[in-house]
């Protein structure tokens, strides 16, 4: 994986411009942790900086047949630089628009974003953090899933065409969609009247939970609602029912039959944002393909 990271006007002074807001680190200090991290992760990086709208379209276009996505902080540039939302779309690589201060809590000039549109993710408010988190981001994004959302459909058919031990066919299901989508955590439950039970699962570890209240989690607020529940960040949710460790987005899709909600199927990463709406549309051809487990007699 090769990664462009890019810098915008006044970032170069970062050590000494506004400590209070932006932090002590100079730009020196941010490549130098986002190479570590890099090379931690098996990527690739190259940064650039420039105050120069037409300098930071260059280098995306120089760069574009190289980067496989991009890290971005327009800085000041990106209120309204719109030359910088047309390179992005031109170069057609996944970018992840980076800000070390909450930019949507500060002077309301500084809540639009050219890049809104074109743009994967926002990582921001988090100082170093912001660039650190956008890189793992971009690194479980960018390559798309390891199979298209008809080639994982046709592994789900073929699994249920061989009907076993439910808990057994579950967890084999579990791991196509993990495996295919490159999700950290995939777990298919049952819904009851009173409960949710996690039938099969798949990922580092077991569920804390195997089995909780239909009103509970995310998992409940779906239920209740028979829509999908998409959680970019659940630390800002009091609502997310911890299910395995260092989780920090989650989706949950209700599979409704003709009496109400009869199933659910969860997804789970370790990075916030990371569902994009690609990834939605391929989860959700998935879970029409799982519908017939949820047919099958409950064992």
């Amino acid at each position: 994986m090769r990664v462009l990271v890019l810098h915008g006007p006044n970032l170069n002074l970062l050590g000494e411009r506004e400590p209070e807001v932006y932090g002590r680190a100079t730009l020196e200090d941010i490549d130098a942790r986002i190479g570590e991290r890099a090379r931690h992760l098996g990527a690739e990086v190259r940064t650039f900086q420039s105050n120069h709208e037409g300098a930071l379209v260059d280098r995306l276009h120089a760069e574009r047949r190289w980067a496989n996505g991009v890290l971005f902080n327009p800085a000041a540039l990106t209120h309204y630089a719109w030359s910088l939302r047309d390179a992005i779309a031109a170069v057609s690589l996944p970018c992840i628009e980076v800000h070390l201060s909450e930019v949507s809590r500060r002077e309301p000039w500084r809540h639009l974003s050219v890049l809104a549109e074109v743009r994967a993710a926002v990582c921001a408010g988090r100082g170093i953090d912001s660039y650190l988190e956008a890189l793992e981001l971009l690194l479980e994004i960018a390559p798309g899933p390891d199979r298209d959302a008809e080639g994982t459909a046709g592994l789900i058919g073929e699994r249920l065409a061989h009907p076993e031990d439910r808990a057994v066919v579950a967890r084999a299901l579990a791991e196509i969609v993990r495996r295919s989508g490159r999700f950290r955590w995939v777990g298919l439950h049952d819904v009851t009247r009173d409960s949710v039970e996690v039938r099969g699962w798949a990922g580092p570890g077991p569920p804390a939970h195997l089995r909780f209240a239909r009103t509970e989690g995310l998992t409940g607020a779906a239920v209740a609602s028979g829509a999908p529940v998409i959680v970019q960040d659940v630390r800002g949710d009091a609502r997310h029912l911890p299910m395995v460790e260092g989780t920090r987005a989650e989706a949950i899709f209700p599979v409704v039959g003709p009496a109400g909600v009869v199933g659910a199927l969860e997804v789970e990463s370790a990075n916030a944002q990371a569902f994009t709406p690609q990834r939605l549309r391929w989860l959700e051809r998935c879970v029409e393909a799982l519908r017939p487990f949820w047919r099958a007699p409950a064992s």
